[in-house]
């Protein structure tokens, strides 16, 4: 039985969260983030591959080309630096990246 690993949200100097671009999602988006979520509590990172520097991207097979960004620690920990879609993936990816060395 794998072990479920804990999820945590990034929160900048401002106190501000990276949950904030889930919040701001339609419901049904909303929906297929929260399934992409379960599944990387529960270990399964078979949509993840590494875009450097220790920073992964999780896609998610729907309209867009929704994306999750986040870290992991030694201590089995995800941090979920942002998301986004494939139109942003470069923003995104350099902001998670950012977030990531802020978090260090």
């Amino acid at each position: 039985m794998s072990e479920i690993i804990k999820l945590k949200y990034y929160i900048d100097s401002h106190r501000r969260s990276s949950k904030r671009w889930y919040e701001r999602l339609y419901q049904h988006e909303a929906a297929r983030f929260t399934n992409a979520l379960s599944r990387l509590r529960s270990g399964n990172l078979t949509n993840a591959k590494c875009v450097g520097r220790g920073l992964f991207e999780y896609r998610i097979a729907f309209r867009p080309g929704n994306r999750l960004y986040f870290a992991r620690n030694l201590n089995s920990i995800m941090v979920l630096l942002s998301g986004g879609t494939r139109a942003g993936q470069y923003h995104d990816i350099s902001k998670a990246g950012y977030h990531r060395r802020e978090y260090q």
